[in-house]
């Protein structure tokens, strides 16, 4: 979850994105309201590059019954699951720009059987 605080309503967007190092790994706009707004990271990334194999095909359908329910806030990622390490966050509105640092981590009991 990415929350940010601003103390009066601004003008235009407001950008969050999520950066691995110099790489924008997910980007999204959020809300433009004063006080608190909050975006979900799905800790997600979309890859940049298609290799021909992808490019060429259609692919198949899916998604039996009914859509799911729309997120109590807007999300935002991709398709790939983000490696543990540190990201950045940065969140730009009103022509300034907050950073701040965050890590996802190894999740140990991930594939344990027992």
């Amino acid at each position: 979850m990415v929350q940010y605080y601003l103390k009066s309503a601004v003008q235009g967007d407001v950008t969050v994105k999520v950066m691995k190092g110099a790489y924008v790994v997910a980007e999204t706009k959020g809300p433009n309201a004063a006080g608190i707004n909050r975006v979900m990271w799905t800790m997600r990334w979309t890859p940049m590059y298609l290799g021909p194999a992808q490019q060429q095909g259609r692919g198949f359908g899916g998604g039996f019954g009914q859509p799911p329910a729309p997120p109590p806030y807007p999300t935002f990622g991709g398709t790939m699951a983000a490696d543990p390490g540190e990201y950045t966050v940065v969140v730009t509105a009103g022509g300034k720009t907050f950073t701040k640092k965050t890590q996802i981590l190894e999740d140990v009991w991930f594939d344990r059987v027992y």
